[in-house]
């Protein structure tokens, strides 16, 4: 979820008007320092969980359902994986 974190940096980034290179060097490293160690956290736990996802043989859209459904794990549970096998059955 590098990109996630990217992407809240880049939003902040084009935020302020730059002027010249240099200022535009200074501010990134601005935005990339100011990043709260909450964001970065919730991109990480949010990262395990799709490790976890593509681990257990989960690819694409069924595994970004799968970390939807996660709260707060760092894994996907047995009851995403039950519940995503009960949906599977009535297709």
């Amino acid at each position: 979820m590098l990109s996630k974190y990217w992407g809240w940096c880049k939003y902040r980034y084009w935020d302020h008007p730059k002027a010249n290179f240099a200022e535009a060097k200074a501010q990134a490293l601005e935005v990339l320092d100011a990043c709260l160690t909450e964001v970065i956290q919730h991109f990480i736990n949010r990262s395990w969980r799709f490790i976890d996802s593509y681990r257990k043989g989960l690819t694409g859209e069924v595994a970004a359902w799968v970390v939807r459904k996660q709260k707060g794990h760092r894994s996907v549970s047995e009851a995403a994986m039950k519940a995503l096998e009960a949906q599977s059955k009535l297709k």
